[in-house]
Order: C-alpha cells, then sequence, then structure tokens
C-alpha cells in the first residue's frame, strides 16, 4: 500500500492568510465607515457559518454600533466619529461591548475568526486588528502603554486539564488571537475567572 501523506505543516504566523491580509495596502481603514464595514462583514460571514440568519446577525451588528457611537458621543465626543486618527477608540468599544449574538461577543466572534483563518473572513478581521493594534500601542492622549512590571500580566480562564501540562514558566508561544490580560490579578480574576460556569474554572 501507499505511505500514508505527510502530515499537515504546522500553522504559523509567516504561512497565515492572516498575514497576507494585514499586509495588504488597504487593510488599515482610515475612515469610521470601513471599519464598520469590516464589523459587519464578520458578523454576517460568522453567521452565515453557524446557520444565523442574517435578519438577527444585522440585529446585532445595528445594535453594536448604535452603542459604539453614543458611548463615544458620551465619552470622547465626535472626535471618536469625525477624526481619523480616533478610529481606535471605536474599534476598542466595539470589541470590548457585552452585547451577544446566540450568546457569543462580538470579541469571541473577531477572535475565532483569527483562529480559523478562513479566506471568507480573515480580510476583514485583519481589517479590524489594525485598528485595534493601533490603541493597544498608543493610548488617549498620545502616551504609549507601559511594559508591565518584571513581564508579567494576568488572566483568569479555564481550559482542558491534558493541554495545562504545556503552560509551564518561560515559555514562549505565539496566541493566534487577542488575549486580553491585566496587571492587576485580581482584577483578572473578577473579570475572566468569575464569568465562566463553576464546572470549567478549574
Amino acid at each position: 500500500p501507499p505511505p500514508p501523506p505527510p502530515p499537515p505543516a504546522a500553522r504559523t504566523l509567516a504561512t497565515s492568510r492572516f498575514l497576507d491580509a494585514y499586509s495588504q495596502p488597504d487593510s488599515q481603514p482610515e475612515q469610521l465607515y470601513q471599519l464598520e464595514a469590516a464589523v459587519h462583514s464578520l458578523i454576517r460571514s460568522h453567521a452565515q457559518s453557524q446557520g444565523v440568519d442574517r435578519a438577527e446577525a444585522d440585529a446585532f451588528f445595528r445594535t453594536l454600533r448604535t452603542n459604539a457611537i453614543v458611548a463615544a458621543m458620551q465619552g470622547g465626543g465626535t472626535d471618536e466619529i469625525l477624526q481619523p486618527e480616533q478610529l481606535m477608540y471605536i474599534a476598542v468599544r466595539l470589541w470590548t461591548s457585552a452585547e451577544t449574538l446566540r450568546g457569543r461577543e462580538f470579541c469571541s466572534l473577531l477572535n475565532q475568526a483569527l483562529r480559523e483563518d478562513n479566506a471568507a473572513s480573515i480580510a476583514h478581521a485583519a481589517t479590524i486588528t489594525h485598528a485595534i493594534n493601533t490603541f493597544c500601542v498608543v493610548r488617549r492622549g498620545g502616551n504609549p502603554v507601559s511594559w508591565p512590571a518584571e513581564h508579567v500580566t494576568y488572566r483568569g480562564g479555564a481550559m482542558p486539564r491534558c493541554h495545562q501540562g504545556f503552560f509551564t514558566g518561560g515559555k514562549a508561544y505565539r496566541a493566534p488571537m487577542f488575549l486580553a490580560t491585566s496587571t492587576d490579578e485580581d482584577l483578572s480574576v473578577h473579570t475572566f475567572l468569575m464569568r465562566l460556569p463553576a464546572a470549567s474554572a478549574s
């Protein structure tokens, strides 16, 4: 019998569809409508893959968009909406929204698209990532994000026990998604761990 086919090559950032999409000159949004179009398209792509009705997906996008704009007007003023250099704040408001589509927040949909690296949604995910990454480097007022003391941040979460042995002190690895953490250990517990069902937080 013929030999079995070789195992698929390990997925890396260098060979990802994401890197190719992220590197395209027109992938970085310069106006609010470009960011919103990417968010809307990613939501529709997710809905289609999960059998969610388009009308339900569109309603989720409208609520997400409305909440972000209202919060911008109350917290940042019209500049967040009208000034291209402040687009990152709208992106973060969308990313951190608690609104859900069948139990899934938008940040979860974005991370799924980044992990799966599928052609149908990765260009939209790359556009959104550009906007969020700008915020992750420089905060409001032009102040750079400070590096944590002793290079340590915290995140509460859950995973299957069979994978826990992978995470050891000093190991470097790349997560193919946004991984929210905090310099405050107590905050990481209350923000992430306490939101999990009791059975999974082990």
